[in-house]
């Protein structure tokens, strides 16, 4: 189902949004427990499910994401900002998709993905603003809202200062204000589209689509797990949500494309897989050190095209073939267990617990190593890494909040991590949730919730390279990420 464009009833600047992030307290929902208010929540109906996808209302001529605008030219338009160039092409438009999975309120997840680098936590909170709007009711702790990380979705949508400027370029309000609209639409849409429904899950394996790219860390390592949720409505699958590490980008700034990129790839070859409308959801899980792959897939003949879009027909295909060789192996459910808890932690030095000495930047401080290329030797550190780093200012300090989400929908719970994780920090997060709760059937979604830059292990980290140079808390960010998630 397309959204259809809907009026909002109320249009919310940026400054309400930052002031509802820091004064809204920290929601927790659990089944069977009393409401905000007291009262008892009701029993969970019988299931339905939601489906939805549109274009995101971004103009060709709006500048990409996160490649670093530095010095490159080329296009202008009346929609790119100061340090990235116009986009010139669409290669597949990037979308919001989005699934309702319901039992009634409070027992929902709303599933919602967008082709953009990352999602702020300010973007996701002003979403969510905008569908209490619409629908009466607060759905704050049941949106799990990601990014697939694609650095040719759009730019312009995060007013935070000079150095997000150069990942995202210029702040433009209005495209912004677009934007939330469009993803509220969808989400609405969803809604509508309400009808019985039921889940299953299903574990597939893609290891031709991605390739470890850190080098740093002396390991060619990858974890190529894709956990399936499966919706089902009169007797067919409609959806498919899933998560998958991979690095979503094959093409670069200097293509001046807007493109679904790398998980559009996967996605188009999942439904073509079908003989019926089936609407795939990818969600990014450890990408931070996954490159797409090479899989050595045969290609018609034809038109020749630009550079990278054969290599995205490859790895869409390559991972598409896997999923559908999982899904005979679905375990369906009648009667599952819905619900999500969305919670906002502190972050900062202070929260995260650095001795006096040690990663001194207040404000927060990236690019520790950025500018010493790679050093592949395994056995070598930077001992002073954490004095290196460019410093965020007091005029524009990071966040001191972040967002983490975790639920439940049937055997298949879902963990979040703001921003870009590694394979073996998101391994470690996936082992104690194993060891210390017993859950070993859990979906990662990482760019979700929030967007905190790369987190990798601290061993990892005093290596240096690029992924160590994107973390915005120093050596210690990924673990502390970890512990808050498994609490």
């Amino acid at each position: 189902m397309t959204a259809q464009l809907a009026k909002p009833s109320r249009h919310w600047p940026l400054s309400k949004v930052i002031q509802g992030l820091l004064l809204t307290p920290l929601l927790a929902l659990s089944a069977g427990c009393g409401d905000d208010d007291g009262e008892d929540v009701p029993l969970p109906g019988p299931l339905m499910a939601g489906v939805a996808k549109a274009r995101i209302p971004a103009p060709v001529g709006i500048g990409t994401v996160g490649y670093g605008g530095f010095g490159v030219t080329g296009p202008e338009s009346p929609f790119n900002g100061r340090y990235y160039p116009a986009t010139n092409r669409v290669h597949g438009h990037p979308e919001y998709r989005a699934v309702v999975i319901s039992r009634g309120a409070p027992h929902e997840v709303i599933f919602l993905r967008a082709d953009t680098v990352g999602v702020f936590q300010h973007f996701r909170r002003a979403v969510a603003l905008e569908l209490e709007e619409r629908l009466g009711y607060s759905v704050e702790d049941r949106l799990i809202f990601g990014g697939t990380h694609t650095h040719s979705g759009p730019g312009r949508i995060i007013d935070a200062g000079p150095i997000y400027d150069l990942m995202a370029d210029t702040f433009f309000p209005e495209h912004y204000l677009r934007m939330v609209r469009g993803a509220a639409d969808v989400v609405q849409a969803a809604y509508a589209d309400l009808a019985p429904a039921r889940i299953g899950h299903a574990w597939a394996s893609a290891p031709d689509g991605h390739n470890d790219r850190r080098c740093e860390d002396g390991l060619d390592y990858k974890n190529s797990d894709v956990p399936i949720l499966a919706v089902e409505r009169q007797g067919r699958i409609e959806a498919l949500v899933y998560s998958y590490a991979v690095h979503g980008t094959v093409l670069g700034i200097e293509d001046f494309t807007l493109s679904r990129e790398v998980s559009g790839a996967i996605e188009a070859f999942i439904e073509a897989g079908f003989d019926h409308p089936v609407t795939a959801i990818h969600f990014n899980s450890w990408g931070a050190d996954m490159s797409p792959g090479s899989p050595e897939i045969p290609l018609q003949a034809g038109a020749a095209q630009p550079g990278g879009y054969e290599r995205l027909l490859m790895v869409g295909r390559s991972v598409a073939d896997d999923v559908h060789a999982a899904l005979a192996g679905i375990l369906w459910e009648e009667d599952p267990e819905v619900f999500a808890e969305v919670h906002r932690i502190p972050i900062g030095r202070q929260a995260i617990g650095y001795p006096d000495g040690m990663f001194d930047y207040e404000w927060g401080g990236v690019y520790c190593s950025y500018a010493d290329g790679d050093d592949c030797d395994p056995s070598t550190t930077i001992p002073d890494l954490d004095g290196r780093c460019v410093p965020f200012p007091e005029t524009s300090p990071l966040p001191d909040l972040t967002e983490l989400a975790a639920g439940r929908v049937g055997r298949l719970a879902f963990v979040t991590l703001p921003g870009e994780p590694g394979t073996l920090l998101a391994e470690e997060l996936l082992g104690r949730l194993a060891s210390e709760h017993a859950e070993d059937n859990v979906m990662f979604l990482g760019y979700t919730m929030d967007y905190t830059g790369y987190a990798i292990l601290e061993d990892d980290w005093w290596q240096g390279g690029y992924e160590a140079s994107g973390h915005i808390w120093g050596p210690w960010q990924g673990e502390y990420l970890v512990d808050r998630a498994v609490e």
